[in-house]
């Protein structure tokens, strides 16, 4: 101790072994418990996730289309959504095809009108030309005009096979048979269908 402290400075103490010891295994513990609450948070938080830059779903992706065009009212799934067969995809606005089946319903009864007219005018050259021919056959008209009766008869037959025609295609179009509408749609839907 003969040397004196100049300054006042103490003389370095060399570290002993427990202090060795607590500068190792404080931040060797600090450390593990760092890697303890990561490992904790991947287990719990991360463990079920998977990143990619380029994924592909194991799915049946499917394009869907109507066959009409139309407005849409009500759109019931997403982009994305699993759907089943026959679950109602799509409702589209029917107010238009409403008044196109209108619109037909109105032309059937001009038709069916006119087969009235076609057959009631069948009706009256049948009549005159079973008149005619007791009359040619007696001679009291000519045969200019017996064959002017039987023209006309033909010309109603076949203007009754036009208009009945015309029945069948617009029942055909419309959807009709008798008469009567066969299905009636009263909304129009897309509906997925299975595989």
């Amino acid at each position: 101790m003969a040397e004196e402290n100049k300054g006042g400075e103490r003389p370095a103490i060399p570290p002993t072994g427990r202090r060795r010891k607590k500068r190792f295994f404080i931040p060797a513990l600090i450390l593990l418990i760092l890697a303890a609450a990561i490992f904790l948070y991947w287990y719990y938080f991360l463990r079920g996730y998977v990143a990619t830059d380029d994924a592909v779903i194991d799915s049946d992706p499917v394009t869907i289309s109507s066959k009409i065009l139309g407005r849409i009212v009500a759109l019931n799934t997403d982009e994305g959504d699993s759907v089943e067969a026959g679950e109602l995809l799509v409702q589209l606005d029917d107010s238009d095809l409403k008044a196109r089946e209108a619109q037909a319903v109105a032309d059937l009864d001009y038709i069916q009108q006119n087969v009235r007219v076609a057959s009631i005018a069948l009706g009256r050259a049948r009549d005159d030309f079973g008149r005619d021919s007791v009359q040619f056959s007696d001679h009291a008209i000519t045969r200019e005009q017996f064959d002017h009766t039987r023209s006309t008869l033909e010309m109603a037959q076949a203007q009754q096979a036009v208009a009945l025609s015309h029945v069948k295609a617009s029942q055909a179009i419309g959807g009709y048979r008798d008469g009567t509408r066969q299905h009636q749609n009263k909304r129009f839907l897309l509906r997925s269908r299975g595989p």
